[in-house]
Parts: C-alpha cells; structure tokens; sequence
C-alpha cells in the first residue's frame, strides 16, 4: 500500500514522464502529507481508495491529501470522492468514501454511521463537489460539459450519489493461524467470513432502515484484521523505514 501513496496523493500529469531522481523526490513529497501516528485515519483512506479504484474501477475525483495544509490535523468531510459510469442502468455514481478501523467491528459501525450522517447533513458535501469540479479544466470542453450535466444540469435524475464504506476490525478467528486449526482455517476462510457476514446482515439492514438519507445507495467492504493496530503500525515502518 506504501509504494501508492503518489498515486493517492498527487495527479497523474504530475507523476508522468519523470526520471528516477524526481520519482523519488514524488514519494518523499508524497509521504510528508501523512501523518506519523499510528491512530491516524490516513491508512484506511489509503485502503479504501485502494478498494475503489481496483475493486470497484471508480477512479479518484478529487485528491484530499493534495489539498493539506497541515499534515498534523485529520481533514474533515469525506474520506474521498470518485466517479464512476453503471452501464447497466445508464448513471453517473459519485461515490462518497468513509472508512472506519476499529479493533471492535460494532464500535467501527457506530462511529461510521455518526459519521456518514454528519457528512450528508452538512455543507461539507457541495463544497466537496464544487471543488473537484472546479478541477475538470483539465478535460476536454466537451468532457467538461457532458460531467457537469449529471452534476448540476439536465442530467441530474441520472446521477446517483453512492456512500462506500470500509469497515476493518480485529477478527478472533484469526487466533486459529497460531496454532494446530491454520491448515483447516485457511482451507475454510471463506466459508467462515461468509458465514460471519451474513450473521451481520440483519443488524446491518436495520441500521441501513435508520437512516434518513434514502436517496444513497451503499458500498461496504468488511475487512478482518489479525491486528488493527499492528497494521498501523507496519504501514507506517513501509512509509517511513523507522523499525
């Protein structure tokens, strides 16, 4: 995850066509906007922005990490915006990013919904749409015209707002890679996390029902960590080369 902190952090005409001495001095620049700490959130906007560009082939809208002044301060509203096309039913998502690691799943759930709700009852949001297309200079006139019609024009009914939400959390079931139950556990894997996935659906669904925000569709990743804050950790040795 450390070696895409440039593609996270910077744009592509900045990042093309640069020998290796500026690549390197890209990365440095790159790695001085996270914050060295390891209860920093940075690491799971990291991951999942990851997630959406690779998972989801939603390319980054509007880079956050550019926009820090001030590397020792968390950034407010959203942990990310990007873009995608459904051409199966003919929309324009903006996909809205939040991502929660807590070593309890429920307490990573709770703080993600306060969140979530926070965000689409604020001015946060348009700020954050005015901003990344205040960025479509850079695409063709026509490009341009075409975007900003699903945005704010004649094509807004075709444009649907998606909130992606990662969820890490330490996982007990884990605890079998330590001992005689690895070989069976990792045969297993699928069907256990699949099976603790669907004991989660119903409470899921339920918290879904409550919110007053019917107009968003949603994404979820839940992801089990050994570790939460052993992944912390290690990310932050990649970054920085401290042991």
């Amino acid at each position: 995850m450390a070696t895409y902190i440039t593609h996270f952090c910077l744009k592509a005409e900045r990042r093309a066509d640069l020998d290796p001495v500026e690549h390197n001095e890209m990365f440095m620049r790159a790695r001085d906007l996270f914050r060295k700490n390891k209860n920093s959130g940075q690491v799971g906007e990291l991951l999942i922005y990851f997630l959406l560009e690779t998972v989801l082939k939603a390319p980054q809208a509007y880079q956050k990490m550019r926009m820090t002044t001030n590397p020792t301060e968390e950034r407010k509203g959203s942990d990310g915006v990007h873009l995608r096309w459904d051409p199966s039913d003919k929309v324009l998502e903006i996909i809205f990013a939040e991502s929660k690691i807590w070593q309890s799943y429920s307490n990573a759930v709770a703080d993600a919904f306060k969140s979530i709700e926070e965000f689409h009852d604020s001015e946060t949001k348009s700020h954050e749409i005015h901003a990344f297309t205040a960025g479509f200079s850079e695409l063709t006139q026509d490009l341009q015209e075409r975007l900003v019609s699903y945005l704010e024009g004649d094509n807004t009914s075709n444009c649907r707002q998606v909130q992606a939400c990662l969820i890490g959390f330490d996982w007990s079931e884990y605890a079998c890679l330590s001992d005689a139950r690895r070989k069976k556990f990792i045969e297993e894997f699928e069907i256990r996390y699949r099976k603790w996935a669907e004991g989660k659906r119903a409470s899921l669904n339920s918290k879904l029902g409550g919110l007053k925000h019917k107009h968003l569709r949603f994404e979820f990743f839940m992801l089990p960590f050994r570790d939460v804050d052993d992944f912390r950790e290690l990310f932050l040795q990649a970054l920085t080369g401290a042991k």
